[in-house]
């Protein structure tokens, strides 16, 4: 009876006791997807820690959820504090997928999250999410995207790629002649300049092909990843240049150009202008004086007393004799330039009987008493005896293999002189100049004087007006006509100023292409030769041999 007491006694006194321990288990919530550790009181000890955790969570295979990274640390914090109760600690994650298509509509990229316990990614559910993202199948890389399922994992992968349009080209043109006269000699691999290539003379008849027209094109169209077209950028339908050319289009091929009239051909981009060429024979006084408003052809020579201005090229297959040539374009005489009467002191005078005159260059044989001005260069091949040559680009004596000398006279060139021999055994003066002209040094002075001039103008008129329209300043003896007649004259003196600045600013670039101004003598200079270079004086007083360069150096030349 004593031992039923004592049993009864224990197990109240048991009951009576507390846990002291807790308990970890798990809840999925499938409504939810939501896994949740669940804390409860427990009399057994048990070692919850990571291990444990992770051990348990293997075990009913919640292993492959979705755990926050803090999660297990959270939990394991709720423990010590002996916390009870539900919490949610992972969940149950499908593999998702996000599809991003560019501005541009060319190109498609996938980022796919894996599954954490949920249902991973299969070839079904990624065809579900194009046809939603209205992706073109067409436009799939199909190894791209099974690589995708394979490796259930990606991010910005590329898996789409539209088609790119092909852009149309623009119209294209073919000559099918040469320009009568190029700009310039061929200069061979060796670097030798051939100067007789430059002489050849086209003519075209009427109805002679001129040029080609390949049509422009529309282009193909393209596909972007939705499948959708993509238009292509059209080439341009450029039209042949014909007005006031001499030229139409074929009646047979609106794509041909052909000549609508006889004459020399000058090719452009798109386009070819004819020429109109007037050919004569000799320019004597059965001709009579030429003055043509084309390019003129002569097979023969300009004798003496005579003179031909033509508003184009002059070609003259003989030579020139104490006579006239004035050209539009370019002079190109396979002979040579013939003058006389020279003052005393050996220079040429407004007499003297044989002038050329070009816009562009000037090319002959040789030139003796002549007076020769082109605005680009002068080139001669043999010799250049006691003349006056003025040239705004170079002067080339000796191309071709010629004798290239110079003899007595002037020669100027702004941006240099080329030549084998200067002056002659017999010490005639010979001057070449080149780099800045005298008119243009006195123009710059005179463009500074007036430049500070007018700059202190300006200030003087700012100064007066603002003084004007000075508050402070007793308004009854300041009327608006006042004011209105400054602010005009000052204005006046602003655009004055301003012209200035833009004469300067000219002149300043023209004296950069100065800079380079050289004398180049390849075998001999003989005494009383002159250089001037840029403004600078050398005279040779004796013989000078061998190939040299001259440049002016500060105050100075210097031989190079």
């Amino acid at each position: 009876m004593e031992e039923a007491n004592h049993s009864d006694r224990m197990n109240v006194k048991q009951a009576e006791k507390k846990p002291e321990f807790t308990n970890l288990s798990f809840e999925y919530v499938e409504a939810s997807s939501e896994l949740k550790a669940v804390l409860s009181s427990s009399f057994e000890y048990e070692n919850i820690n990571q291990t444990y955790i992770s051990e348990l969570l293997k075990k009913h295979q919640y292993d492959t959820f979705y755990f926050e990274s803090n999660a297990i640390k959270i939990l394991l914090d709720k423990v010590k504090k002996h916390e009870h109760g539900s919490f949610v600690l992972a969940k149950k994650v499908d593999a998702t997928v996000k599809i991003n298509v560019a501005k541009d509509k060319m190109q498609a990229s996938i980022t796919v999250t894996p599954a954490f316990g949920g249902k991973p990614l299969c070839k079904t559910d990624l065809v579900a999410y194009l046809k939603e993202a209205n992706i073109s199948p067409k436009r799939c890389n199909g190894s791209v995207l099974s690589e995708v399922i394979k490796n259930q994992n990606a991010k910005d992968v590329v898996f789409a790629t539209g088609l790119a349009p092909i852009n149309g080209e623009d119209a294209k043109f073919e000559p099918l002649v040469k320009s009568t006269v190029e700009s310039g000699p061929r200069i061979d691999s060796k670097g030798i300049a051939h100067l007789r290539d430059i002489k050849e003379f086209i003519i075209v008849d009427v109805g002679k092909p001129l040029m080609r027209r390949t049509p422009h094109t529309s282009g193909e169209s393209g596909t972007n990843v939705f499948g959708e077209p993509v238009l292509p950028k059209p080439g341009k339908n450029i039209q042949f240049l014909i007005e006031n050319t001499g030229t139409m289009t074929s009646p047979e091929d609106e794509n041909l150009l052909i000549a609508k009239v006889k004459g020399s051909p000058l090719v452009f981009a798109n386009g070819v202008k004819i020429d109109e060429v007037i050919k004569f024979g000799d320019i004597d006084l059965h001709t009579g004086n030429v003055r043509v408003d084309s390019s003129i052809f002569i097979d023969g020579n300009v004798r003496q007393g005579m003179s031909v201005i033509a508003s184009g090229s002059v070609i003259i297959s003989g030579y020139v004799h104490n006579a006239t040539v004035i050209s539009g374009e370019s002079i190109h005489i396979e002979g040579g330039v013939i003058g006389c009467k020279i003052s005393e002191e050996g220079a040429l005078g407004e007499k003297a009987t044989v002038k050329l005159s070009a816009k562009k260059d000037i090319h002959a044989n040789y030139v003796t008493l002549g007076i020769l001005t082109a605005e680009n260069d002068v080139v001669i091949k043999e010799y250049v005896t006691t003349s006056d040559i003025e040239a705004k680009g170079k002067v080339l004596v000796g191309q071709d293999g010629g004798k290239g000398q110079i003899i007595g006279g002037r020669t100027n060139a702004k941006l240099g002189i080329e030549l084998s021999v200067c002056g002659s055994k017999s010490g005639v003066n010979t001057k070449l100049t080149v780099g800045l002209p005298l008119i243009l040094k006195a123009k710059l002075k005179k463009i500074l004087a007036e430049q500070e001039k007018a700059q202190k103008e300006v200030d003087q008129a700012r100064f007066n007006l603002a003084k004007l329209e000075d508050p402070k300043q007793k308004q009854e003896f300041i009327s608006e006509g006042l004011i209105k007649d400054s602010k005009l004259k000052l204005k006046k003196l602003e655009l004055n100023l301003k012209r200035l600045e833009q004469d300067m600013s000219l002149i300043d670039s023209e004296l950069a292409t100065l800079n380079t101004a050289a004398i180049k003598v390849s075998k001999h200079i003989y005494e009383d030769s002159i250089f001037n270079i840029n403004g600078v004086k050398l005279s040779f007083h004796e013989e000078a041999l061998g190939a040299a360069t001259y440049v002016r150096y500060g105050k100075t030349i210097i031989k190079s």
